[in-house]
Order: structure tokens, then C-alpha cells, then sequence
């Protein structure tokens, strides 16, 4: 499921590149997009998984939908974007693909596992 959310706010966020080309800031929209959809994601696993909510798991969902997802999925998209051939469509469009997943899917699991597996240390947990 998580893939699947992350999928869809990366689709989002590459949908969304081109109008936001000539902000030279990230979006504050893409931020705050990234941490709703990914706090929401988790919100709706815990009540399909019919658990009690736990507040201290959405909003660490939410923190790496917001940092991850807004952040440098939107940096990521605005460099494809300059870099990826512009007369050929079918091979920009493959080259996105391929470098996207190579990249932000590989380094975005193993952000997202380590990032979950901080919050669940009894150090973290105690803190929040």
C-alpha cells in the first residue's frame, strides 16, 4: 500500500513540475501535499488493519511524505525535467521512468525503512 501511495505522490509531484518550473523555492503546496497524502495513507492502513490510531506513526508518515515526497521529489522532477530529450517524447519519457525508479525508488525505500525503523526505537518513542 505504501508503494503504492508513494507511487501516486511522485506521479503528483512530476504532473505537477512543469507549472511549477520557474519557482526558483520549493513549493510549500508540494510539501504540505506530500506529508497530507502520505499521514492520510497510513491513517487509512491502521483503520483498514483495524488498530487503534497511532498518532506518533502518522506523523512520522506524514514528516517523510512532507520531506521526501515535497521536497526533493520536486527538485527531483524540475531536474528531469531540464535534462530528459525534449523532441523525442517516447525516449524522455522512458528516460524519467527509468532514471525515477532507479533512483528516487531505490534510495526512497531504503530512506523510508530507515526512517520507520528510527521511529520505532524506544528512544524516539519516548521522546514524542
Amino acid at each position: 500500500m505504501i508503494i503504492l501511495v508513494a507511487t501516486a505522490a511522485c506521479a503528483h509531484t512530476w504532473a505537477a513540475a512543469p507549472v511549477m518550473r520557474g519557482a526558483r523555492r520549493f513549493s510549500r503546496t508540494t510539501t504540505f501535499q506530500g506529508g497530507l497524502l502520505f499521514g492520510t495513507a497510513d491513517t487509512m492502513a491502521q483503520t483498514l488493519q483495524q488498530e487503534p490510531l497511532n498518532a506518533g506513526r502518522i506523523s512520522s508518515f506524514a514528516a517523510f511524505g512532507a520531506f521526501y515526497v515535497g521536497t526533493i521529489g520536486t527538485a527531483w522532477y524540475r531536474w528531469i525535467d531540464r535534462v530528459a530529450p525534449k523532441r523525442n517524447l517516447a525516449k524522455g519519457l522512458a528516460i524519467k521512468v527509468v532514471t525515477t525508479w532507479l533512483v528516487l525508488g531505490a534510495a526512497g525505500n531504503y530512506v523510508n525503512m530507515m526512517y520507520q525503523r528510527m521511529c520505532e526505537t524506544r528512544a524516539f518513542q519516548a521522546a514524542t
